[in-house]
């Protein structure tokens, strides 16, 4: 059930690597972290948490030349668990995100397709021009949109 498999975040990037499988495939292990806050004897104290992203394929050789250690970002993606045992038959279990869409925050959002994974973006030498009013009535200006880079 594809449909309630819906895991979302925004944090920093820590660490992220970019790897070639056997089979020609490629991969960008990504380390996010972010924190949540909560009370304890009246004070505030923030707890960091991080999670390991995969993202795949085509998409993932596209967004790797963007990517920086510490660079904000949200993730769209759905969850899987791995188990594995060690020699001794130990039980261990892990949980990764598979990246379906990524938002670099500067301005950047892309999303893999189900079927072909192809990019979505709007790029910044095509930036639409505005029209002469918005969604809610208010007229505007008839220049290009600029985008800003935190």
């Amino acid at each position: 059930m594809k449909d309630i498999n819906n895991w979302n975040v925004t944090g920093r990037v820590k660490s992220f690597e970019l790897k070639q499988l056997a089979t020609g495939t490629s991969v960008i292990n990504l380390f996010l972290e972010w924190y949540t806050s909560h009370r304890v004897d009246g004070f505030w104290k923030e707890k960091l948490n991080s999670m390991e992203c995969n993202i795949w394929g085509p998409f993932a050789e596209t967004i790797y030349p963007f990517l920086k250690d510490g660079i904000g970002c949200t993730v769209f993606a759905e969850l899987e668990e791995h188990k594995w045992n060690d020699v001794a038959g130990n039980m261990f279990t892990k949980i990764k995100a598979k990246v379906r869409t990524i938002k670099i925050h500067g301005g950047r959002e892309w999303e893999v397709e189900k079927e072909n994974q192809q990019m979505n973006t709007v790029s910044d030498v095509e930036a639409p021009y505005s029209q002469t009013e918005n969604t809610y009535g208010v007229p505007t200006q008839d220049k290009p949109i600029q985008r800003v880079e935190y």
